[in-house]
């Protein structure tokens, strides 16, 4: 079938006959099938704009004139029967706080001097009032030469992007929402480590003390079993700061030049106790050549691997033993590849219970009527630690044949000296301090008199700062063979002041050590920044306080007292009283417990009507003057032992600051005020002049 057009004249007489004519017949079946062909495009094309919901504009702007393609004007929410708005007036359709860039837009596009290409997304109202966002694409033509170069033609599509952009907007949020979370976490994690960590050191640091001067064995069994317990909720806290450092990235693993040697020995120390109360026996296993390796890496993680690893494998063993081996598999000039395996005896461990191994809180034995203790965490930190060191832990294990945990790594040769001064135990150290002159800064009480005893009985003379601007001030006037400074104070924390005392005259050389709760790698790290030598993690004991300082003084020995508490009545008095603990420096006469009686009287004295103050500021809405009544209640009574009320104070305190809601502040402030008042009658009892107490 062919298409075709004809065309004729005809002529006419005067009368109107026809007298004849010619004509053309024109074949176009060409032109008819590309009519068709295109009637066919722009079909499919607005089914393609209907199916993806797009719409087609063509404008000339040269004339200002634009085509809106019917899916386009639903876009835009405009009926057929309005005209389309010339071109100029398009951008006064998008949403008035994106009005500027539309039009900033289409004159970078409209330019004859740029590349005319259109890509951009902006919110328009529809006449509805509904407010949508569009995304367009397009390109404009330009003609002619130079100065004459004009943009002709602007050509394009527009897309309803609202639910995608809807979809990343929450996206966006739900990431910013989670950084948050990781970052709250964070700091919550590294403020919970400071708030567990300061209590916990004062029953670490009180246990060691009263070990010390207790000889009765029954009382020193009980201390015994107070400080494993206390050291065991110290490696428990430990566990979840480094899990919680894992799952946000930010264990990160030191470098320095260590003692194969040493990391074995220091693991045997740790484990052969719990070995020796069981009865296994315990072996290390290697070759000369291999204890002498001297290397670079992290001896301290690699310890904490090899000691979850060997206690794993004692507390799972009732016969036998376990076998720590060490070999190397591999040499290189700059580095060897180690491999490390821990060998029991013990029940074995099923393999469907393997693959668990080394999930967090996950235990092969989860009932109640299990056997053995712990968390579960100790093998998920492990296998991270060994992760971060390029490898992972492997098991082979069958029920009733014992276990084998084993990992390779790869480990650089030492690039220096090693100094193993760190895996000697403190008391190996002999000689005393007498003479030496410290600067303490620590702003808690019970902590200041608790360490503050720790070097006098190391034999140092102490300076006593309560915050950061008192350590400088004091190192201003004197100098001193050492400073330990608390990172978190008042006024100027401890980073700040050890920058401000390295800039001193004479303390470019003077070691400066942290003493503080903040356990985290990064803090540490921050204390180093600062110019500190070393960072040593609270709670301390007299060994541990020892061994840290022994790298930068001489060596020290603990000094036993030999002053026993003094045997008066009135002791008795004040041991009876609830919520209430005399400081053994209290203790040793009963000169010294008519003073601390005195300073009781003049505590209840002086802040009788703190509380009253402090709940006038709160019904005011003075939040602020409320928070610094507690605070400073908090700090006195835990300085006279009133450790109750100082207690409540403290969560005031944290209550206030995170704004906690009001009648949790108001059954706190209620529960200070009768805590005071039971305290205050107690104390009106007690004697508070000499003649009192020699009459009593």
């Amino acid at each position: 079938m062919k298409w075709v057009r004809e065309r004729a004249e005809l002529e006419f007489d005067a009368a109107g006959n026809l007298r004849g004519g010619f004509g053309t017949t024109q074949d176009i079946s060409d032109l008819k099938q590309s009519e068709m062909a295109l009637r066919e495009s722009e079909a499919r094309l607005r089914q393609a704009a209907q199916a993806a919901h797009f719409g087609i504009f063509d404008g000339d702007p040269i004339a200002g004139t634009i085509y809106w393609s019917p899916e386009l004007r639903e876009i835009l929410g405009f009926p057929a029967d309005i005209a389309t708005p010339p071109l100029g007036e398009i951008p006064d359709l998008v949403h008035p706080d994106d009005a500027v860039r539309m039009r900033e837009t289409c004159a970078r596009v409209l330019d004859p001097a740029g590349d005319g290409q259109l890509d951009d997304a902006f919110r328009i109202r529809r006449a509805t009032g509904e407010l949508r966002w569009v995304h367009l694409n397009g390109r404009a033509e330009f003609a002619g030469e130079g100065q004459e170069r004009r943009a002709v033609r602007l050509s394009g599509v527009m897309r309803d992007v609202t639910e995608s952009h809807q979809t990343q907007l929450a996206l966006q949020q739900a990431k910013q929402a989670a950084d948050l979370a990781a970052q709250t976490k964070s700091a919550f994690l590294a403020n919970m480590s400071h708030e567990i960590r300061t209590p916990l050191s004062v029953v670490i640091g009180l246990a060691h003390l009263l070990r010390r001067d207790i000889s009765a064995p029954a009382k020193v069994h009980k201390l015994d079993q107070l400080c494993a317990t206390s050291n065991h909720l110290l490696a428990l806290l430990n566990d979840i700061l480094d899990l919680s450092r894992v799952h946000a990235g930010r264990l990160v693993l030191d470098e320095t030049d260590f003692g194969l040697d040493s990391v074995i020995a220091q693991v045997m120390r740790m484990v052969e106790s719990m070995a020796s109360a069981k009865g296994l026996t315990l072996t290390a296993e290697s070759t000369p050549a291999v204890r002498d390796l001297r290397l670079r890496g992290d001896p301290l993680r690699l310890a904490q691997v090899l000691v979850n690893l060997s206690g794993n494998a004692v507390k799972f063993t009732d016969r036998g033993g376990v076998r720590l081996c060490v070999s190397c598999i591999a040499e290189q000039p700059a580095a060897v590849t180690l491999r490390f395996a821990v060998v029991d005896t013990g029940c074995g461990i099923a393999p469907a219970d393997q693959a668990q191994l080394f999930e967090p809180f996950t235990q092969t034995d989860s009932s109640s009527t299990r056997e053995h203790g712990g968390t579960g965490l100790g093998l998920a930190i492990s296998q991270n630690l060994v992760a971060l060191m390029g490898s992972s832990i492997q098991v082979r294990s069958a029920p009733g044949s014992g276990s084998t945990f084993s990992f390779e790594i790869v480990v650089p040769r030492a690039t220096g000296s090693v100094h193993d001064a760190a895996g000697a135990p403190a008391a190996v150290l002999t000689t005393a301090l007498d003479g030496l002159h410290v600067l303490f800064a620590e702003d808690h009480p019970q902590t200041q008199m608790i360490v503050l005893e720790m070097l006098e009985d190391l034999g140092c003379e102490v300076d006593l700062a309560s915050d950061g601007a008192e350590a400088v001030a004091c190192a201003r006037a004197h100098a001193y063979d050492l400073v330990l400074l608390d990172m978190q104070m008042p006024k100027m924390d401890g980073v700040a002041a050890a920058r401000a005392i390295r800039a001193l005259p004479g303390f470019a050389a003077t070691p400066i050590v942290a003493l503080t709760a903040n356990a985290f790698a990064e803090d540490r790290q921050r204390c180093l920044d600062a110019g500190m030598n070393a960072h040593l993690a609270k709670p301390v004991t007299p060994d541990t306080l020892a061994a840290a300082l022994s790298p930068w003084l001489p060596a020290i020995a603990i000094p036993s007292n030999d002053t026993p508490p003094c045997d008066h009545p009135l002791d008795l008095l004040l041991a009876a009283i609830p919520g209430l603990h005399v400081g053994r420096a209290w203790r040793t006469s009963p000169d010294k417990l008519l003073d601390y009686c005195a300073q009781l009287h003049r505590f209840v004295s002086v802040h009788a009507d703190d509380i009253g103050q402090l709940r006038q500021h709160l019904d005011a809405g003075r939040r602020s003057e409320a928070l610094l009544i507690a605070h400073n209640l908090a700090g006195i009574a835990s300085l006279i032992g009133a450790r109750e009320l100082a207690s409540l104070a403290s969560d005031l305190v944290r209550a206030l600051r995170e704004d906690g809601d009001a009648s949790t502040i108001q059954h706190l402030a209620a529960a200070g005020a009768a805590a005071f008042a039971s305290l205050a009658e107690r104390i009106s009892a007690l004697p508070g002049r000499s003649e009192d107490l020699a009459s009593g």
